[in-house]
């Protein structure tokens, strides 16, 4: 799964994703928020090396993705493997 994840960054696809979400939100917001969603991950290990990163990923904590959002995601992912 996380190889389809750099593909899909790499090639483009976080495009996508971010034009199917409805608010304006960084990358990183995105990125952990979805992390986050999947029922297998009891907590996402993030770095930060600047106080704006501190920032988004305390936004990701209170940014819940919907089912269908996280879907939407998981279908980009799914393809780009």
């Amino acid at each position: 799964m996380w190889a389809g994840v750099a593909a899909l960054l790499a090639g483009g696809g976080w495009v996508a994703i971010m034009a199917a979400l409805p608010a304006l939100i960084a990358v990183a917001v995105l990125a952990i928020a979805w992390v986050l969603a999947h029922p297998e991950v009891t907590c996402a290990l993030c770095g930060a090396r600047r106080d704006m990163q501190i920032d988004e990923i305390v936004e990701a904590v209170d940014f819940p993705l919907s089912m269908a959002e996280v879907e939407e995601i998981n279908a980009l992912v799914e393809f780009a493997e």
